[in-house]
């Protein structure tokens, strides 16, 4: 290895270190041009972590004054050691980082994010009872008006886990970050890890292979990281850099592609499919599309290659998924998938930076089909469903669209109409199915009015079982515009509207009750329909159950999750034969009614 400037100090004038002892975790921070943020970073992971670990800061070229930053830390802490990048890039500094690491247990971090107080000892004591090759726990990342928790929603991370794999917890393919976990130093090196140089997404191999390879994974669902979303960081700044950026990342996603199909896991290729088609992948190609369509069109001649290479890559990286993943994707980012993988690079990107242009139009759509075959007229449905994908981005979008978008929304009230009878409108949010209407006025200022103030959202719904009744509550906001509400359980084609409803006008709390034996036996979906200036909002809600009884019903909502109310009579009958059911249940009915 070359020379490299390095700047530490005499460990006897740092108390918290001791002489001659082995650091038990190595944290290993690239550094460039981080030096507003590089301060709170090196103090977070100096500071109360219970742990004895160095800190090894590789600065890559900076520029600013982070090089300096990080010497005087050196200075003044022994457990600091300040190194400059042989190499050139963050890959390569991490895995300087890696050679020069001395401790039992390894850690990434980078210099503008934040390692929690006791997050480190946390993750190790785990690593030592569990004897893991790797600890992975929770992480938070912040932005300037709001924090986001992923792993909260994502299974592995649902409890603490010892001893499990890859094939065991698949979910964990979701997370391939490398700053929330702890690598056993050993294991590293057997696997023979190492950061790929490449323009963009680094960690997707290496992280991908530890997860293959660790026969032994601890998941905290603990937070132990907190991950800076700095405004423009990892934004592609210029076409060149968008079609590099993109190829990096189609390939060593195709290399952990590999890796994961390698496991024969079921499970891990159904995630791995979603990784890829609505996760990762979906955000890498929408963000391509969207930087590419910024300089404009994508017909210039020295493109023609790089967007043939991509068009392979992605023909390759879909061949890995399973037969069964196109199920599982919406039909906007279906065909924008299929289109790049036909090389129709030009209708892709129209589909993701002007879905109105090309959705709401009355001329026939065809679209290659995404696991290959001859290409298909869209139909209706698939239309509507596309369109749908939109019309959520519009009302959860934090600014308004354009002025062009209302336009040409409103052009196509009457397609809007077709689209969406009142028979289907029901399956989407309350807030989809107020645009919906005010598309359906052929107004703009409707549609600018609607997307102006804050959607109707329906929170909270409920259902209570006690003393043979049934009681749904819910609150609907803002409850100015609503000026009734229904609710109702949908079973075929037979509604039974609960016996009483009321609503609040101030507050926009809905209740409404019913006798138990006045509702349908079986499964069935609740309905709640609001009365708003634009017509009526007819939402199939999913609410959650508080059992106090012991009736059974089976209510689904529109996710289709079953949601139980208690054991009882009920259930066994409906489980019974036909003919001995048809008794049973009539038994069952006098039983609850009495």
């Amino acid at each position: 290895m070359s020379s490299a400037t390095t700047v530490t100090t005499d460990a006897t004038a740092n108390p918290g270190v001791t002489p001659g002892v082995t650091p038990e975790i190595s944290v290993i921070v690239p550094v460039h041009d981080v030096a507003p943020w590089v301060t709170d970073c090196l103090s977070s992971i100096l500071t109360d972590q219970d742990v004895n670990h160095e800190v090894i800061v590789i600065d890559d070229a900076s520029t600013d004054d982070t090089w300096e930053i990080v010497s005087e830390f050196a200075r003044r802490d022994a457990r600091v050691r300040a190194v400059r990048n042989t190499g050139k890039g963050g890959a390569q500094a991490r895995n300087y980082g890696v050679e020069l690491a001395r401790g039992e247990y390894i850690a990434f971090a980078d210099g503008d994010d934040i390692v929690p107080r006791a997050a480190y000892g946390r993750m190790l004591a785990a690593a030592r009872e569990d004897r893991a090759d790797m600890v992975v726990g929770g992480f938070l990342k912040f932005y300037t008006t709001r924090t986001w928790h992923p792993t909260a929603s994502w299974g592995a991370w649902s409890r603490r886990r010892s001893g499990t794999t890859l094939a065991k917890s698949p979910s964990l393919i979701r997370n391939r970050a490398c700053w929330n976990r702890l690598f056993r130093r050993d294991f590293w090196l057997g696997q023979q890890i190492e950061y790929p140089t490449v323009p963009r997404s680094n960690d997707v191999v290496p992280m991908t292979k530890a997860l293959v390879g660790a026969k032994s994974i601890t998941v905290l669902p603990d937070v132990v990281y907190l991950y800076r979303n700095r405004p423009g960081g990892t934004s592609m700044s210029s076409r060149a850099s968008g079609l590099a950026g993109f190829e990096s990342y189609l390939r060593q996603e195709l290399a952990s592609s590999e890796l994961a199909r390698a496991v024969g896991s079921d499970g891990l290729n159904r995630e791995y499919d979603e990784l890829v088609l609505l996760r990762d992948g979906w955000v890498h190609l929408r963000g391509f599309l969207e930087n590419v369509a910024s300089g404009g069109k994508l017909d210039d001649e020295e493109l023609t290659a790089p967007l043939a290479t991509l068009t392979s890559l992605i023909d390759q990286l879909l061949g890995n998924l399973t037969e069964r993943a196109e199920k599982r994707v919406s039909s906007r980012s279906k065909w924008v998938w299929a289109l790049a993988r036909a090389g129709l690079w030009e209708e892709a990107m129209l589909l993701v930076t002007d879905p109105v242009a090309v959705l709401v139009t009355d001329e026939p759509l065809t679209f290659p089909a995404l696991a290959g075959g001859t290409s298909a007229p869209v139909d209706e449905k698939d239309h509507r469903r596309a369109l749908s994908s939109l019309l959520v981005e519009l009302t959860e979008a934090s600014e308004p669209p354009s002025d062009d978008t209302v336009e040409r929304l409103v052009k196509h009230a009457e397609l809007f109409r077709r689209l969406y009878p009142t028979t289907v409108l029901h399956w989407h949010s309350a807030a989809v199915q107020e645009l919906v209407l005010a598309v359906q006025t052929g107004s703009a200022d409707t549609v600018r009015r609607v997307l102006a103030d804050k959607p109707v959202t329906i929170t909270d719904p409920q259902l209570t079982v006690r003393d043979k009744v049934v009681t749904f509550s819910a609150t609907v906001s803002p409850a100015g515009r609503i000026t009734e509400a229904t609710v109702q359980t949908a079973q075929g084609s037979s509604r039974a509207p609960f016996e009483w409803t009321g609503l609040d006008p101030h507050t926009g709390q809905v209740e409404a009750t019913a006798e138990v034996g006045h509702l349908p036996v079986g499964r069935a979906f609740v309905r709640l329909r609001v009365r708003h200036e634009l017509g009526m909002l007819d939402v199939v809600v999913d609410p959650t159950i508080a059992d106090d009884d012991a009736t059974r019903r089976v209510f689904r909502g529109e996710t289709n999750r079953q949601v139980h109310i208690n054991p009882g009579l009920m259930k066994r009958a409906l489980e019974l034969p036909r003919k001995a059911g048809r008794v049973a249940r009539n038994t069952v009915r006098r039983l609850v009614r009495s």
